[in-house]
């Protein structure tokens, strides 16, 4: 078996929402339950109010491509068969945060800040991971 890249643990707390809706196919980010604040990434405590609770929203995954980097050289070996790739900050459209995601279904050649994105999912070792392609690339 070919090495795996590191995974994220689904049972975090702080990500549990987050991931299951991934399991579903479906992107969602934190956001207080008391003041509404977003808290993405996921914090223990709201960074406006303090608060512990939260609320997972759904997003439909649709963004622009705000800054990107390329990866030429596998860090760990589970990322050998990736290289080279593209990692994407997207800045959301319906909600004031950025998602970081692997870019699929377009060379780093072609990437232009303010592209159009939209996440889709990829399994890997059972856990389904947000990625993001540019919209016009969406099958």
């Amino acid at each position: 078996m070919a090495d795996m890249p590191p995974l994220p643990d689904p049972d975090d707390p702080r990500f549990a929402g987050h991931w299951a809706a991934a399991a579903e196919g479906r992107l969602a980010v934190s956001r207080c339950a008391a003041c509404a604040a977003w808290r993405w990434p996921p914090r223990s405590l709201c960074p406006a109010c303090g608060a512990e609770t939260v609320a997972w929203m759904p997003l439909p995954g649709t963004g622009t491509l705000y800054s990107w980097t390329v990866v030429h050289r596998a860090a760990l070996p589970g990322f050998v068969g990736h290289v080279p790739y593209a990692v994407a900050i997207v800045a959301l459209d319906d909600a004031p945060v950025r998602h970081l995601g692997r870019v699929v279904g377009a060379s780093p050649d072609a990437l232009r800040i303010g592209m159009p994105m939209i996440v889709d999912f990829e399994i890997e070792g059972g856990i389904s991971l947000p990625v993001w392609r540019p919209a016009s690339q969406r099958d």
